[in-house]
């Protein structure tokens, strides 16, 4: 690897540095819009399933009749341009993009909501972007299933069967799955 093990440290601190300032604007704005900020930074854990989550935010407008979870996305314009609906996160071409929903359904779980809300910030022109997220318990299900099984392999301390993905060139365990890349 021709970078050395803290420059790369640094550049994803970089970006989560960069997430949270821009977190700390769209909460601002949801408040100039007359939001409720009932919660910010939420943890979850889930102990059975060892599962954890941290959602961004908790929301209540005065119409609505009860606050719901808020994931805050800070998105580069191409990603922003083309998501305009909550399928268009689900399923997106682009890996990342798509867990954003698997994140939301969880946080809207573990908050017994019957919703929740992206709020998804164009990086460059500054427009959010606001997209309701019904709850999906299949989905939901779907996914307690997935850390149930991650939990049982890993305490069995059996890793799971390779498996191809278009996210393997990014993935920083790619040393110990050893998937057949070509670069």
């Amino acid at each position: 690897d021709p970078y050395p093990p803290d420059l790369f440290e640094a550049k994803v601190q970089a970006i989560f540095d960069l997430g949270n300032t821009l977190e700390r604007f769209v909460v601002r704005e949801l408040e100039a819009m007359g939001a409720d900020i009932v919660q910010r930074e939420r943890d979850y854990h889930d102990r059975e399933r060892e599962l954890t989550g941290h959602a961004d935010a908790k929301i209540r407008m005065h119409h609505w009749p009860r606050a719901l979870p808020v994931e805050i996305k800070g998105l580069n314009p191409y990603t922003a341009e083309q998501i305009e609906t909550v399928a268009d996160i689900r399923e997106s071409r682009q890996p990342w993009v798509r867990k954003y929903y698997a994140q939301l359904q969880l946080y809207i779980h573990f908050d017994d909501a019957p919703a929740g809300v992206f709020a998804l910030l164009n990086k460059t022109s500054g427009q959010i972007r606001f997209i309701d997220c019904p709850r999906d318990p299949v989905e939901i299900g779907r996914l307690l299933e997935r850390a149930e099984r991650v939990r049982d392999a890993v305490k069995a301390q059996t890793p799971p069967d390779r498996s191809a993905s278009d996210e393997c060139h990014k993935c920083a365990f790619r040393h110990v799955c050893l998937p057949d890349l070509a670069y």
